[in-house]
């Protein structure tokens, strides 16, 4: 062998065969990665609330060290609870308060500390972050008053849905030109009913008592209306069902029917948007107004501050995009997540799945991507009142018809996935990552908290700018190759 083929192969073992690189696989290997890789985080980190969230003991020390009195943190609530409990049992003093920047905007969770000698300080710190906040309250209302006057006796729209993109107001589904019947069919019966005379009639003489009457058109409108909305039943999401499984999948006498209409016909060109149309119509068709309506997918511009801060000029533009979808356990399970290379065709018949798989049939996804500057990934959203597992199971996604958004359910949990957009390299710790996201009543703005390992729990906002587009992308293999298991196999083929 030539002496460059000797150093291309590596040292020669005690056999004379080239060695192989050593693949990392000890926990001890792993360990060291990981403290590796938090140094590299830490000495990326800007600002000590990211430094917080990255290892709060180190900091607590690294601010001991220093021989500075007062150290003041805006952080989410897990960490100032993590960071109270080792401020404690390192003897410092700390004080913990909330604040926000207005009345309907997000809790801030601060907690100021410093050494016992210090406490006066320490107070004298929580003052001036409470009287700064006090006066962003004053000025946040005095700004609201001030556009209120301006509006005032203009030409201009008094209520701020008036100020949304009327493409967005009209659509509010992922769908064009949404309609809403039951409304307008409501609507349409009104101004054909005859006037209602409020008027009392009275029938009687000679000082009889007189007895109220109401004319009979008055009469037949009240039931006209009555009928109306008794007609009224609760609706559910129906997705028509793909006609390359329409003769492939015999009739299970346990699933839920699909329900088809004469007037559209499914086709190849049938499309997710249509699927997703039905149950836009069903939900307006069951006397729903458009207010009640709070359709959440689309793309969303977001809005934070701490992401801001921490990219400065480079900030990139954050989005959000969410889709709805039905669930298709064909290729969305746990098991996945071990090998996401095998992850089977999403178009195996209902005939061939699994019992457990079967009973995901009739729930639905709503999951968004998302680039919020430091990270790139998939959001994953679940029920307020989904039980917490660890690790969370593919069916804590699923939603019930019930629980889609609505006016009444319009809070979510979610969990994310995704790579650091510096390096590329999977999140691990997100997956310890489960925070909320409200959708107001407009249907067009969101509020809501991320976590990450770089700026802890901050809080942000989304308006929303896009309607709803095509999903490109199979859910569940690009939540499995953004998996811990994911990352586990990319740090062997690296090492």
């Amino acid at each position: 062998m030539a002496p460059q083929d000797k150093a291309a192969a590596g040292p020669a073992g005690a056999n004379g065969a080239a060695k192989k690189k050593r693949v990392v696989t000890t926990a001890a290997d792993r360990e060291r990665l990981k403290l590796k890789a938090e140094d590299v985080r830490w000495n990326a980190a800007k600002t000590p609330e990211a430094k917080a969230w990255i290892n709060s003991t180190r900091l607590l020390k690294e601010f001991l060290g220093n021989g500075e009195d007062v150290l003041a943190l805006k952080v989410g609530p897990a960490t100032r609870r993590d960071m109270w409990a080792k401020a404690d049992a390192m003897g410092l003093h700390v004080e913990m308060f909330d604040t926000q920047a207005r009345k309907d905007g997000p809790v801030e969770s601060w907690i100021v500390l410093g050494r016992v000698a210090s406490r006066m300080a320490v107070a004298g710190k929580v003052r001036d972050i409470q009287r700064q906040n006090k006066r962003q309250l004053q000025e946040a209302e005095e700004e609201v008053e001030n556009d209120g006057e301006a509006d005032a006796g203009a030409d201009q729209p008094k209520n701020p849905a008036d100020l949304i993109d009327p493409s967005l107001r009209e659509q509010r589904a992922p769908v064009a030109q949404m309609m809403l019947p039951g409304a307008q069919q409501a609507d349409d019966v009104r101004q054909q009913l005859p006037a209602i005379d409020y008027t009392p009639k009275t029938i009687g003489s000679n000082n009889k008592p007189a007895q109220t009457a109401l004319p009979n058109e008055d009469i037949e409108a009240a039931k006209q209306l009555r009928n109306l909305k008794s007609q009224a039943v609760p609706a559910r999401p129906v997705f028509r069902k793909d006609p390359r499984e329409a003769e492939a999948t015999p009739n299970m006498s346990g699933a839920l029917p699909q329900e088809a209409s004469a007037e559209q016909p499914t086709t190849e060109d049938t499309t997710e948007n249509d699927r997703i149309a039905s149950w836009v119509s069903q939900q307006a068709q069951s006397a729903q107004t458009e207010k009640d309506i709070v359709d959440p997918t689309g793309i969303w511009k977001i809005s934070c501050a701490a992401i801001a801060e921490q990219l400065g000029s480079s900030s990139p533009d954050l989005t959000l995009t969410i889709h709805l979808e039905p669930t298709r356990p064909q290729s969305d399970n746990d098991t996945d997540d071990e090998s996401p290379a095998t992850i089977p065709d999403d178009n195996v018949p209902n005939s061939e799945l699994t019992e457990a798989q079967k009973a995901r049939l009739g729930t639905y996804q709503l999951w968004a991507t998302f680039n919020m500057g430091l990270y790139k990934g998939i959001i994953r959203f679940m029920s307020p009142t989904t039980v917490r597992t660890t690790p969370t199971l593919r069916t804590a996604f699923d939603l019930l018809p019930t629980q889609l958004p609505s006016a009444e359910n319009r809070t979510f949990q979610y969990k994310w996935r995704g790579r650091e957009t510096s390096d590329s390299e999977i999140s691990v710790e997100a997956e310890n990552a489960t925070q909320f996201i409200r959708f107001e009543h407009d249907g067009v703005r969101l509020t809501g908290v991320f976590e990450c390992e770089y700026l802890g729990e901050t809080g942000f906002e989304g308006q929303k700018v896009g309607k709803g587009e095509d999903i490109k992308e199979a859910l569940g293999l690009a939540w499995s190759q953004v998996s811990p298991q994911a990352h586990e196999m990319e740090a062997q083929q690296k090492a």
